[in-house]
């Protein structure tokens, strides 16, 4: 099954490198488009027609985090990984507070490591889309659950309300009973 990838990055030389490092990844297939500015990022995630986006941080009018933040606030759910020149801890929370999924730093990853960012990326995806499915169906379990067990405890009140009222019938009979049989001892 091919993985669409889209590179957002605009510079060249990235792009290139970028495609040889996939293309050294054996045993899969990974397909990598590329755009390089910010407009054509923006309409490209917005087709939806790849499978994980490659994000650079530096941009030119907009950078990598302004475009994963407006392409999640839009509804984008496949995962992004954030592409940099410099490896610093304040990019990398950066990047997670938007949405990225990953972090890489550009010229010190290998193949595999991409190829492994790339596989996490799209399984912690999987596995989120699994998770937000199985909590809707837990809710209306949860749901009906509440509503069957709602209907319970008011059949439960009712037939508690009818032995209440037996026991008072019941009771009353009794007192009537003893003074039935007062009234005939006396």
């Amino acid at each position: 099954m091919t993985t669409n990838i889209l590179l957002i990055d605009d510079d060249e030389d990235d792009y290139i490198i970028t495609r040889e490092i996939i293309e050294e990844i054996r045993g899969r297939d990974y397909q990598l488009n590329w755009v390089s500015n910010a407009e054509e990022a923006l309409n490209a995630i917005l087709k939806d027609e790849h499978s994980i986006y490659l994000v650079d941080y530096r941009l030119g009018v907009k950078d990598g985090l302004q475009i994963i933040e407006e392409a999640i606030a839009k509804g984008v759910e496949a995962p992004f990984i954030l592409l940099t020149g410099q490896g610093d801890i304040e990019t990398d929370e950066k990047a997670m507070k938007v949405g990225a999924v990953d972090y890489l730093v550009k010229g010190a990853f290998s193949s595999s490591e991409l190829d492994r960012s790339i596989r996490y990326s799209i399984e912690h995806f999987n596995n989120i889309n699994e998770i937000q499915k199985l909590n809707v169906e837990l809710e209306k379990r949860v749901e009906e659950r509440t509503a069957a067990l709602a209907h319970t405890v008011a059949e439960l009140e009712s037939a508690n309300e009818k032995l209440k009222n037996q026991i008072r019938v019941r009771r009353v009979a009794e007192e009537a009973l003893r003074e039935s049989q007062n009234l005939y001892s006396a």
